[in-house]
């Protein structure tokens, strides 16, 4: 038996986005020995090839997101065909002392040709505060605003960018020195900058 080719593909839920930046890596069964890793493309795949056709273990590691380890079985293919296999994971942007619900703005930038533009300033810029719940009950509960700062991060060398930002705040997002856009983040775990709405009009709370 020869050596056989897995394609693996991660998705985050909801919605199914790629999770790219991903490193993926396949173990045999007693999850201490790694037979082959790699890191997913933009489109949340990579093509691993492993010893032969058999039983293993995959893990999946990116930031704010958690994948389960997740057994693999591999077809004998004589080496001719290719192993395809989807793991879901889920996005986890705020930690338990953080009250505030977020949700991940994310794209992509690229220059005239299509390449990948590295190391582009992205700004977000809080226009509206939103009001949340901070935990207790009765006289005990507590409520924050949250809104004023600006958010910044620069695109990868994939030309990927993201920031987390309040679910229900209006916001300016400004990409590079060229192209902005003012939205409402929605209640979402992730949301593409090009496909949210633009906020047209006076600003309101409804």
């Amino acid at each position: 038996m020869g050596t056989e080719t897995v394609r693996l593909s991660a998705l985050i839920t909801p919605g199914n986005f790629p999770a790219d930046g991903a490193v993926a890596t396949i173990f045999r069964m007693d999850e201490v020995t790694p037979v082959a890793g790699g890191k997913t493309s933009n489109t949340g795949e990579v093509t691993l090839v492993v010893p032969g056709p058999g039983t293993y273990r995959v893990t999946v590691e990116r930031v704010r997101t958690l994948f389960h380890p997740t057994t693999l079985d591999v077809l004998d293919t004589a080496s001719e065909g290719v192993t395809d296999f989807t793991l879901f994971g889920v996005a986890t942007l705020t930690n338990d002392s953080d009250p505030v619900r977020r949700c991940v703005v994310y794209g992509y930038v690229a220059g005239l040709r299509g390449l990948a533009r590295q190391d582009v300033r992205i700004s977000a810029s809080i226009l509206s505060c939103v009001q949340v719940e901070a935990g207790g009950t009765g006289v005990d509960a507590r409520q924050i605003m949250v809104g004023g700062d600006d958010v910044t991060t620069r695109s990868d060398h994939n030309g990927y960018w993201e920031i987390a930002l309040p679910i229900g705040a209006v916001v300016t997002i400004r990409v590079g020195h060229s192209s902005h856009k003012t939205m409402r983040i929605p209640d979402a775990a992730m949301v593409s900058w090009t496909d949210a709405r633009q906020v047209v009009g006076p600003l309101s709370n409804t």
